[in-house]
């Protein structure tokens, strides 16, 4: 059975909502529940935090400038979230940035 959900198309999908981040918090794979847990954990303490699970960078950058807009609203700091490596990130976080 398909799944029409941004997930499942390896796009991209908030995975922990608020409303009026002030942080957005994107991650793949183990790290994604590790950034839900820093989310929750920056809750307490009076910082509200999204958390965007970016399966696939290359998708995501194909994607309908609303959908990406919707993932990653204008004005909010993006910090990306990788254990091994930082490649790939570099690049999607300052297009994010450029074109917010």
């Amino acid at each position: 059975m398909a799944c029409g959900h941004a997930l499942c198309n390896g796009r991209a999908g908030v995975v922990h909502a608020v409303d009026h981040p002030a942080l957005v918090i994107v991650a793949t794979g183990s790290e994604v529940s590790l950034s839900i847990e820093a989310a929750q954990q920056l809750s307490k303490d009076g910082v509200a935090v999204s958390v965007v699970s970016l399966p696939s960078w290359d998708r995501f950058a194909r994607q309908d400038p609303n959908f990406q807009a919707s993932i990653f609203p204008s004005g909010v700091p993006v910090l990306s979230v990788e254990a091994a490596t930082t490649f790939g990130w570099g690049a999607t976080t300052a297009s994010l940035r450029q074109s917010r």
